[in-house]
């Protein structure tokens, strides 16, 4: 169908690296084809850091890669965060120069570009002359870790419940992580206080025959999971939080 017309079919896979499958095993083979019909073409996502790919670049003819980190990308990943801001409409509008020093600080990140966004759009103009822009997406993060952590009275719960999000992996219902923090009122304490780094999926994505399903919550990108978890403790801390789910 697709060879006559000399038409192409470009299908789009993002995260291999997040793909399940038992410990040790290689879930790649299960859903990428050995061998693509003409004119179909596979355009993968992953961190290079994945061990599975190895097995992708193995197959016969090579693999074309693509580095988003090369320098040579930087341009067009400045010009996607350019327009970004360009694309936003705040009441009042953004200064200019507000905007160019979010594009100088974010460095062409459009995630850093997309949490800036959802921090500035609360504040009043007034707010907005004053506020230091964080240096980054880690940045970012450690700006978000130390109002975290100076939360003294709330720390615990805090320590707790983003421990939990980072272990589970997949995102947690409402009922389950109301259930793991010792009920709803410290749930909804969690998440007024940590929502900038999560993702709220709504209860459409779990709705099977009659059950409505219900919402849930995971970090919002898996940089985000990283730097928690490194901050919490690493590997080590993160064996109670497992076994706490088990």
């Amino acid at each position: 169908m697709l060879a006559p017309g000399k038409r192409r079919l470009i299908l789009l896979i993002d995260g291999l690296d997040e793909a399940a499958a038992p410990v040790g095993d290689n879930p790649l083979p299960l859903f990428l084809p050995w061998a693509l019909p003409p004119g179909v073409l596979v355009l993968c996502s992953s961190r290079p850091t994945y061990p599975n790919l190895e097995w992708l670049k193995a197959r016969d003819g090579g693999v074309p890669e693509v580095d988003l980190d090369d320098k040579q990308w930087s341009r067009s990943n400045a010009e996607a965060c350019q327009y970004f801001w360009q694309a936003q409409d705040f009441t009042p509008p953004l200064p200019a120069w507000l905007t160019e020093q979010a594009l100088v600080r974010g460095g062409g990140n459009l995630l850093y570009a997309v949490k800036l966004r959802d921090q500035l759009e609360p504040l009043s103009a007034e707010e907005r002359q004053v506020i230091a822009l964080p240096a980054g997406l880690v940045g970012w993060l450690d700006e978000s870790w130390q109002k975290f952590v100076s939360d003294e009275a709330c720390w615990p719960l805090l320590e707790r419940g983003l421990g939990l999000l980072c272990a589970a992996r997949e995102a947690l219902p409402v009922s389950a992580l109301g259930h793991l923090l010792g009920g709803v009122p410290r749930r909804e304490a969690l998440l007024r206080r940590v929502r900038s780094v999560l993702l709220e999926e709504p209860a459409s994505w779990r709705q099977q025959d009659d059950d409505p399903g219900e919402v849930a919550y995971r970090l919002y990108h898996d940089s985000f999971r990283d730097f928690i978890e490194r901050r919490l403790g690493g590997a080590v801390a993160m064996q109670g939080f497992h076994q706490t789910l088990v």
